[in-house]
């Protein structure tokens, strides 16, 4: 099953990057650069990533090595936190 398949989520995205979670915070905070391990625990909480940091996600993303995780994917994903 592909990444993509599994993420359903902001909160899915995030931990895509590790276990505990905090282990994922931390990892992708350090991906992303400039921001704390908080923030990326506050996306996962709210089900948003702040727009200007998507491309970095995205590419972090591509960097490990996770499919399906684009653009689209990850906009999906905030705009159904948003509304949620």
């Amino acid at each position: 099953m592909s990444e993509e398949a599994q993420v359903r989520s902001v909160r899915d995205l995030v931990l895509l990057w590790g276990d505990p979670p905090r282990a994922a915070y931390e990892q992708l905070a350090a991906d992303v650069g400039g921001i704390e391990w908080s923030a990326t625990r506050d996306w996962a909480r709210r089900g948003r990533i702040p727009a200007e940091h998507i491309n970095a996600v995205v590419n972090a993303a591509e960097r490990r090595g996770f499919q399906g995780i684009t653009h689209a994917l990850v906009l999906k994903l905030v705009s159904e936190g948003i509304a949620a």
